[in-house]
């Protein structure tokens, strides 16, 4: 991992002025609120009926075709447990699309700047902690405005029917009229807009 206050390698666009709006933030939850996207609460349905009577639901019956519906907003994180890290398996092509580069076999540590880092492998020891899915909505200042998204966590085991060894997350913008990283670069986050009229 890299030293404190060391940028992250390709952070992304505004790395280097990040902080999180905690007055923008929508608290933790189990499932998605009912102003979030609707693939969200779809992929927790998924989720509960995978797990069954309880427990973790296994990664290996989690059929793609059950989530076609989001798929291009799903990655699938392997975790790590000593020490915590977390690495993309796989990275749908919404989220490249949103990134603007490939995360596929990347730590979280190492690509995106330091406070998004901290929140999300918070986010990421909670899940496997309560081994129950996390529902959140983040917002970031960036150097040029906000970036807004909503995000759901779903834990799962590989092998360790008690041990979250990956957490499949979904991720949507706060604005539709966000689909690549130059929106964000453009401006197009209408959420951004709206909190500076305020």
């Amino acid at each position: 991992m890299r030293p404190a206050g060391e940028p992250a390698r390709n952070a992304g666009p505004g790395a280097s002025d990040v902080a999180i709006d905690p007055g923008l933030d929508g608290g933790p939850d189990a499932r998605p609120l009912a102003e979030g996207p609707e693939p969200l609460a779809r992929l927790c349905d998924v989720w509960e009926d995978l797990r069954g009577e309880g427990g973790l639901p296994d990664r290996a019956d989690l059929d793609p075709a059950s989530i076609a519906f989001a798929l291009g907003n799903v990655a699938l994180v392997d975790i790590e447990h000593t020490p915590l890290r977390a690495r993309y398996r796989l990275v749908g092509i919404h989220l490249v699309e949103l990134w603007g580069r490939e995360l596929k076999g990347r730590y979280v540590d190492e690509v995106y700047a330091e406070p998004i880092a901290a929140e999300a492998m918070q986010a990421y020891a909670r899940v496997i902690e309560t081994r129950e899915p996390l529902y959140m909505r983040r917002t970031f200042r960036l150097s040029f405005g906000l970036l807004g998204y909503h995000r759901l966590m779903l834990p799962f085991h590989t092998g360790t029917p008690d041990r979250v060894d990956l957490v499949a997350v979904a991720l949507y913008p706060t604005s539709p009229r966000v689909r690549t990283v130059m929106d964000w670069w453009c401006g197009r986050d209408r959420l951004g807009d709206t909190a500076a009229r305020r």
